[in-house]
């Protein structure tokens, strides 16, 4: 069996590296391939100055479900907090069900809820639900009175409620949709809450109070979801007892298609990235299939399995199709195979942030100097700011209600709630679509001009 290129150690020489591209490099190959070592180095990067960083180590500090030994640090940072990155730390608290940091939680969501960002409410909010308990539920049901009729974080606290709540909770939230919604979407949202808490009577007596109601939520194929809890185990197991599962990895291979949603395939790609490099080579097979799901899931369990093989098979695939797509490039990116700098640098050009945050990991990693490594700086620099200007203008109080002059079609948008969101996403069987499965094709012949270069090419002209 093949040797992984990188070792714990390794990563941890990364983490405080002043390229957050590299810190973010190091985070993932920690979390990914050295979950059970990376706990203390994790939390070492909990006051990151880079959002990104810091939701990626608390999601890992939350899943591990250790809040004895997490949640202080966890708490720390939470009560040090002064922006929206608050809800990141109390999410994760939310998750290690660390009840100490109730208090603190409710007194960010006063003296109005509503002045909060909207990331920091949702992420609040969603740790009282986890925490639940009859304060959490008080504290939920009051910021819940003290919102506008059509705010759109009403489904979020509901949403919260029903992770919280109980049964009387589901009947009080009902009636307050009846009341709320306008009569088009009464219907509809009363069959979400019937879908999503099981309440077979209240779906049947709506049906008979209004007539015919869209079961695309309710009566949806589940797709293989039943098959999550096994895939699931066969990851712990995995990172338990390494060999046990690697007689899964066909099956778990031949699962990754189009015809499954998104949480089976992650619950896949997972479980292939816990077995190991026993399974690089079905992996290196099989994502050269036409089935794009097949192509970007399992190239990315590929990145997470840092061998020689899953380099030169990457790299091979690349070559021969005469272009790079950006999960492939993603993909090379996380492997940090030095041979892939002399491959993406035929392809770059001044201005492509794609490659330039690539070919800048790439050599920083592997201790190769570049001329361009200033110029590759200045284009990550540059996509990092525009990133921050559109997040600042998404920024700011949470007032956010329903535009009055929407037709029926755009109203229907955005009365969507999450619950239905997340259920729609779960069965019907789109595929995710994530950053790095973008088709945005990079490629020898005819290279297209980036938009950030052609951004420059204009200043220039001014």
């Amino acid at each position: 069996m093949e040797q992984l290129l990188w070792t714990f150690d390794d990563a941890l020489r990364f983490i405080h590296h002043p390229d957050h591209p590299v810190r973010s490099w190091a985070l993932e190959l920690m979390i990914n391939r050295f979950p059970e070592r990376a706990g203390d180095a994790v939390v070492d990067m909990l006051d990151d100055d880079n959002t990104y960083i810091v939701m990626r180590a608390t999601d890992f500090l939350g899943d591990t479900g250790d809040g004895q030994r997490y949640g202080p640090a966890l708490l720390e940072h939470l009560k040090q907090c002064t922006d929206e990155r608050s809800g990141y730390y109390a999410e994760a608290l939310g998750k290690l069900g660390y009840r100490q940091a109730l208090p603190l939680m409710i007194d960010r969501l006063r003296p109005h809820p509503l002045q909060l960002k909207h990331s920091e409410f949702i992420r609040h909010v969603a740790a009282l639900g986890a925490l639940g308990g009859d304060e959490a539920r008080q504290a939920l049901w009051s910021i819940l009175d003290a919102l506008p009729v059509d705010a759109h974080a009403l489904h979020h606290v509901a949403d919260a409620l029903l992770e919280a709540g109980l049964p009387d909770d589901v009947d009080r939230l009902v009636q307050r949709y009846r009341d709320w919604l306008p009569a088009p979407y009464r219907t509809r949202m009363l069959a979400a809450f019937a879908s999503a808490c099981n309440v077979d009577r209240l779906y049947e007596e709506m049906k008979q109070r209004r007539g015919a109601v869209s079961t695309r939520w309710a009566d949806a194929p589940p797709n293989g979801l039943d098959n999550c809890p096994i895939i699931e185990t066969i990851a712990q197991l995995a990172r338990k007892f390494p060999g046990s599962c690697d007689e899964a990895v066909p099956l778990l291979v031949e699962t990754v298609d189009d015809k499954q949603g998104d949480f089976v395939l992650e619950a896949c790609e997972t479980a292939l990235v816990a077995i190991g490099p026993a399974a690089v080579g079905a992996l290196a097979e099989a994502m050269r299939d036409d089935d794009i799901s097949r192509q970007i899931y399992l190239s990315g369990a590929l990145a997470h399995i840092p061998t020689e093989r899953a380099a030169r098979d990457l790299m091979d695939w690349i070559e021969s199709s005469g272009g790079a797509e950006e999960y492939q490039i993603e993909a090379l990116k996380d492997i940090g195979h030095p041979a892939a700098i002399d491959l993406l640098y035929e392809w770059w050009e001044p201005g492509d942030y794609l490659l330039s945050e690539a070919l800048l990991v790439l050599c920083e990693v592997n201790g190769v100097h570049a001329p361009e490594l200033p110029e590759w700086r200045d284009d990550v620099a540059e996509q990092d700011e525009e990133i921050e200007q559109a997040l600042s203008e998404a920024r700011g109080p949470l007032i956010d209600l329903y535009p009055p002059d929407l037709d029926e079609d755009e109203q229907e948008d955005v009365l969507e709630p999450p619950l239905l969101a997340t259920r729609t996403r779960r069965e019907t069987g789109q595929p995710k679509q994530r950053p790095a499965g973008k088709h945005r094709e990079v490629s020898k012949k005819g290279k297209k001009k980036p938009a950030a270069q052609k951004k420059k090419a204009q200043k220039k002209k001014k």
